[in-house]
């Protein structure tokens, strides 16, 4: 396997957002067309009829995975699997589907002190009308609800 190794400058700590949610909503698109790409060159199974699951990966780690490494694997964290649900939406049932999210910030304290840290976690929105429906694929492929908006982790120091 070829694995892609992204790199940005994007600062994602506190008080950058307007950049950051620019970039982010960018590397979000970028990995749905990936996926748009492969479910358009073969056949996929939907996402929620799949033994995928939801996994957690440790505070500051983030792999970005496509749909073909999400099923061969049998997990992703939200990112990942909200893209996948958006391409499958797009590509099989021709529905307008995009990534968003949600994100807070908190202070938390571990061995090397005191940190901010900004929590993102990615959701399907489904335009209908005025009305921007959100899907949460982590919730429902097993996302504990203690765990609640804990994927995404991007830390920046006090």
């Amino acid at each position: 396997m070829y694995n892609v190794n992204f790199q940005t400058s994007t600062s994602f700590e506190l008080g950058n957002e307007a950049v950051a949610h620019k970039v982010l909503d960018t590397l979000l698109e970028c990995l749905v067309q990936v996926n748009v790409a492969l479910m358009s060159s073969r056949t996929f199974p939907d996402l929620y009829s799949t033994r995928v699951r939801y996994k957690q990966e440790p505070l500051g780690e983030e792999n970005w995975r496509d749909a073909a490494i999400v099923l061969q694997s049998g997990y992703g964290d939200c990112e990942d699997l909200a893209a996948f649900r958006v391409a499958e939406l797009r590509v099989k049932h021709r529905i307008p589907a995009r990534c968003v999210f949600r994100w807070k910030t908190f202070t938390m304290t571990n061995e090397t002190g005191r940190h901010r840290v900004k929590l993102y976690h990615i959701l399907v929105g489904l335009q209908h009308g005025k009305t921007l429906l959100i899907e949460d694929p982590s919730k429902r492929l097993g996302m504990p609800s203690s765990a609640s908006e804990q994927t995404m982790a991007l830390a920046g120091r006090v």
